[in-house]
């Protein structure tokens, strides 16, 4: 498990305790399997922005509370073009919503590859 992976899985273990809740718990109010959250807390898929934000809403934080190279790196965006993370810090900077900076930066890979 890489350590951007292993801080999400601390930060949402700290908020699962806070409420006095576990994985499952967690995986019951967004409405995922628990064979899904299972894979979701082992690291072994990445994240949808959707995923992310039913998260983020479940414990009542925004998904900017969680680290944003940790959100890029989940959503599979900062393995292959690490200097995106710098476009998707300056986008947060910016005011920029968690999904409005995964899109654009989806997008600007998009154009990466068709140039390739």
């Amino acid at each position: 498990m890489n350590t951007r992976y292993e801080s999400f899985r601390q930060q949402v273990s700290a908020l699962l305790e806070a409420r006095g809740w576990a994985w499952y718990d967690l995986a019951r109010t967004i409405e995922v399997s628990t064979g899904r959250m299972s894979h979701i807390a082992n690291s072994e898929e990445h994240l949808s922005t959707d995923v992310i934000e039913r998260i983020a809403a479940a414990f009542g934080v925004p998904p900017e509370h969680f680290d944003l190279y940790i959100l890029m790196s989940l959503l599979g965006l900062g393995h292959d073009y690490p200097e995106l993370i710098d476009l998707g810090r300056d986008l947060m900077v910016a005011r920029k919503s968690f999904r409005d900076t995964a899109a654009i930066t989806r997008r600007r890979i998009s154009r990466i590859q068709r140039a390739s």
